[in-house]
């Protein structure tokens, strides 16, 4: 599914095509459900100004003058801003109207994403960790949240409340490049590794931030997470190759997601 580096891209997407400052004129519904709250409540959209563009984790939020719009693009959603002319393609889900003779389109072939119109939008953020571009995602913060738990480092690497934003691929981005196997128990990890680990998480989100936000156009999720194989440091192919050290990439399941490896770069 779209992690973090997607989201943010998008979220920067937005912002550049000039939708903030824009208004809601109107909206299509057409696949009902998408929206996680009643639609009777979009009728209190109309008319709202867009007043910014925020990410929580892996939430793109409309902030509409104190009433949001919530959007979690799952695995394979995508906000496009268009023109009222313009073809939609074949996967657009609903469609917000705005002024200028524009929409934004939600566009989803997978139909898993998720929106939410809501004024209380600590119902989201309450259950996200703080986020691991900012500051206040500390080493003290990732050791606290994990130590003592009996899960592998991988599975507590998914979950939203330890490191909200990570998913299945970049957290395997991240355990190679910190050199540690996935399966590896919090108790396991030595003071150094979690000092790696923490550094780690915060090198990979940033770099592929980075480079999918300075993309000329939004990259189209695939099916599986949104990001491109040509940031991945892990080959995600059977039988594949470790870039660093040519052994053969290792696949488990872990937490019902394939995790990718290299038994011998990660101990």
């Amino acid at each position: 599914m779209p992690e973090l580096p997607y989201v943010e891209a998008n979220r920067q997407y937005l912002i550049n095509e000039g939708i903030v400052g824009n208004r809601i004129t109107g909206y299509e519904v057409l696949l009902p459900r998408t929206f996680k709250t009643p639609l009777t409540d979009l009728p209190n959209i109309i008319d709202k100004q867009i007043c910014s563009v925020v990410r929580l984790g892996k939430f793109i939020v409309l902030d509409l003058s104190g009433l949001y719009l919530v959007i979690h693009l799952r695995m394979s959603g995508q906000l496009t801003l268009a023109n009222n002319t313009d073809p939609r393609p074949r996967h657009v889900r609903n469609v917000f109207g705005l002024l200028q003779n524009r929409s934004l389109w939600f566009i989803d072939q997978r139909k898993f994403g998720e929106i939410w119109v809501t004024d209380h939008l600590s119902n989201f953020s309450s259950k996200l960790s703080p986020d691991p571009l900012e500051k206040n995602f500390t080493l003290d913060w990732l050791v606290k949240s994990t130590s003592g738990r009996n899960k592998p480092i991988k599975s507590l690497l998914l979950e939203q409340n330890i490191v909200a934003g990570m998913g299945n691929i970049f957290a395997d981005e991240v355990l190679f490049l910190a050199g540690i196997l996935p399966t590896t128990k919090p108790i396991d990890l030595s003071e150094y590794q979690y000092v790696n680990l923490h550094r780690c998480i915060v090198r990979v989100l940033s770099d592929a931030k980075e480079k999918m936000v300075n993309l000329k156009t939004l990259p189209k999720p695939d099916q599986e997470s949104g990001n491109f194989k040509a940031l991945l440091y892990v080959p995600r192919v059977q039988n594949g190759y470790c870039n660093r050290c040519k052994s053969h990439i290792e696949s488990k399941i872990i937490s019902q997601r394939t995790t990718y490896f290299c038994g011998t770069c990660q101990t």
